[in-house]
Formats: structure tokens, sequence, C-alpha cells
């Protein structure tokens, strides 16, 4: 089925890698296109693809948050050494 066909159906637009695993999914339903929509919208497939989605920000956003720390610690520890005397 070709993503077309799927947001025909089901009037969802999922993402081009979200789509790959509902197109995995698809692949292994044992039915034609049409069962398949149809259950992926009884199922809240929709709903389910939007909570992942927003899982994967969540991590996302506290990667981002991690990254900046750690930033801020290097540059704090950089300016410690560049202001202390030099050692010989």
């Amino acid at each position: 089925m070709m993503i077309s066909e799927f947001i025909e159906r089901t009037g969802f637009r999922p993402l081009p890698f979200e789509y790959e695993k509902i197109e995995e999914a698809y692949y292994n339903f044992d039915g034609d296109k049409d069962a398949f929509c149809k259950a992926f919208v009884q199922a809240d497939g929709e709903k389910k693809v939007y909570q992942a989605r927003a899982a994967e920000i969540d991590r996302l956003n506290g990667k981002i948050l991690e990254m900046d720390r750690a930033s801020k610690r290097d540059g704090e520890e950089y300016e410690k050494r560049i202001a202390a005397p030099c050692h010989r």
C-alpha cells in the first residue's frame, strides 16, 4: 500500500518514518488495505502514533537539556583553566 492510499483511507498523514512502521504492520496483517486501515482507525492508531511522537520529542528535549548542561559545565571548567596562573 502506498502512503497516499493509507492517507486517503484513514485521513491520517503520518511522517515518513512513522509510515514505515505502519507499512510493516500492514505486511504482517491478515487482510486487505481497506481492512487494515479500518482496523488502524478502530484501534486508535492515529492516537498511538501521536503518543509515540510526543514521547520521542520529550526524549530529544531531555537530550538537548543534558547536552546544554554539559556544554555549560565544560565552558566553566575551560574558563577556570585559562584564568588560573600558569604553573611551570
